[in-house]
């Protein structure tokens, strides 16, 4: 029972508000692929502790549990590993219901040279409808866009801005910031190590 491991459990009860017992069964050992590498490690802790977090208790997300699984697949197996964990915290957010519209532009409905996201809405809006309310928009990265050979500096603007909705729907009402696995994760790609910086997102 590792934080990420892929198992089956099967309850029995002989009433339905007992406690009952839980069996047991590991499909996927996730969490010994990523001993050796503490970044990976670190995205399997923040993906972890967003679902118990936000997940609501008995209720069945069978989509996020495909895209899940298919995310820690490729956590083990692909370089572009970053660019998958912050498409899977998108579809968090849309299972939750909070999507956002990165493909097309909310004013102009197009679907290219899209620059900044509405911090208010969650829709895309293009470079020149954003630019002159640069200041109040967020900044849409190549990361959630699908570009390749992505730095640390597109990275970084994604995570940031899906860190900001999860904060604004999940934390922000409880007055908490984000996670500490995903503040860690967070820094990593800011140039830091995997000690989390507590000032970001605290006051949204």
């Amino acid at each position: 029972l590792q934080i990420g491991n892929h198992v089956t459990v099967n309850w029995q009860s002989r009433l339905a508000d007992q406690l009952g017992f839980f069996s047991f069964e590991l499909l996927t050992p996730f969490a010994a692929r990523f001993l050796a590498s503490p970044e990976r490690m670190n995205a399997l802790q923040s993906l972890a502790n967003l679902m118990t977090t936000i997940i609501p208790e008995r209720q069945p997300y069978p989509e996020l549990y495909r895209q899940t699984r298919a995310f820690l697949q490729e956590l083990g197996q692909s370089a572009d590993w970053p660019q998958a964990y912050m498409v899977w915290e998108v579809s968090l957010l849309k299972n939750m219901g909070f999507g956002l519209q990165l493909d097309r532009c909310a004013v102009t409905k197009a679907s290219h040279d899209l620059t900044h996201v509405s911090p208010k809405s969650g829709q895309a809006v293009c470079r020149e409808e954003a630019a002159p309310y640069g200041d109040r928009l967020l900044p849409l990265p190549y990361a959630l866009g699908g570009a390749d050979d992505l730095g640390d500096q597109d990275i970084r603007a994604g995570l940031a801005l899906t860190g900001y909705f999860l904060h604004q729907h999940f934390f922000s009402p409880e007055q908490k910031p984000l996670p500490e696995p995903r503040r860690r994760l967070q820094n990593l790609f800011s140039g830091g190590s995997l000690t989390p910086d507590t000032r970001q997102f605290a006051h949204g």
